[in-house]
């Protein structure tokens, strides 16, 4: 069955005591409508980040939740993404200087930036550049149990990891700490970089997934599979601890599964085969992924 959440169902943060949005089935396909970062307010260069701060709005809205019926804590819930649509024929950078502490020293005043989208490319410095537009969800999340999380930070149950690779064909697998997991996600980009180092082109987005209910079996953190890798994605509080996070868990994530390999076997191969990758810096917690080639993990399986 497709279902479609509506854009007036936004949150804020990730919170289990929350009336749902909606009820959805394993098997489903859902529609999340979702806002940019900034609630689609700043409509032209004129209006300024800090002036709807100064009214009172809280960023980055998310979509949700849906309540996905025999979700239980203990599950994993697999997210494919079918196809992220940028609703707008704009994007938008906020250059507010508080918001980065490298590159916010060197902006001379806050401004609004609008980045016109055109047949796939962002039309950028008054049309000297181009750049493809690859759409992302930089946040997609469950609800964790006992502590309510703002959408702008990551964590074990997904939110805010700005990860390029999260978009159309890639399947996100999520550990469900709540009964009905409570799924959401938002803050769609248009482009951004590893890291998200500055800003990354923030967009208001339609994005279709189809959503498997994987019984009595969990990883610590977030699994994403691509078309040619698994990644571990984990966050923390600085890059060495995320880091460590993820390559704890790829470990934990081969071994249980064997493979063909016994444990030393992977040690060595995620060795010379393991490639760690930064999601986000500019988070309160940051992002790392850990990447295994499929090519010599074929028979790795969630």
């Amino acid at each position: 069955m497709i279902r479609e959440v509506g854009i007036n169902n936004r949150i804020y943060d990730y919170d289990e005591s929350r009336m749902p949005a909606m009820y959805a089935d394993s098997g489903d396909t859902i529609i999340f409508n979702a806002e940019d970062f900034v609630g689609n307010l700043l409509t032209n260069e004129k209006v300024l980040k800090s002036h709807i701060i100064a009214e009172g709005f809280v960023c980055q809205p998310c979509n949700g939740d849906v309540y996905i019926n025999g979700a239980e804590p203990g599950d994993t819930l697999k997210i494919t993404i079918d196809k992220v649509e940028i609703t707008a024929d704009q994007g938008t950078i906020a250059l507010f200087p508080p918001d980065f502490e490298i590159y916010g020293k060197y902006l001379d005043k806050e401004e609004t930036m609008k980045v016109p989208l055109v047949d796939g490319k962002a039309i950028l410095f008054g049309g000297k550049l181009e750049l493809p537009v690859k759409p992302m969800v930089g946040a997609i999340a469950v609800c964790p149990h006992g502590v309510a999380e703002d959408t702008v930070t990551p964590g074990s149950y997904g939110g805010n990891m700005d990860c390029k690779l999260i978009t159309e064909g890639t399947s996100l697998y999520l550990p469900v700490f709540v009964p009905g997991a409570l799924l959401n996600m938002g803050d769609v980009h248009a482009i951004q970089g590893d890291g998200e180092t500055f800003s990354a082109l923030e967009v208001p987005s339609r994005v279709t997934v189809t959503v498997e209910l994987i019984k009595a079996r969990q990883e610590k953190w977030p699994v994403l599979e691509t078309k040619d890798k698994w990644y571990i994605i984990a966050s923390a509080d600085g890059l060495d601890t995320a880091t460590a996070e993820a390559m704890e868990a790829a470990y934990h994530f081969l071994v249980s599964r064997g493979g063909g390999y016994d444990k030393k076997e992977w040690i060595v191969l995620l060795g010379l085969i393991g490639d760690v990758e930064v999601c986000n810096v500019v988070d309160p917690r940051v992002a790392v992924r850990l990447g295994i080639p499929k090519s010599a993990a074929d028979k790795i399986h969630f």
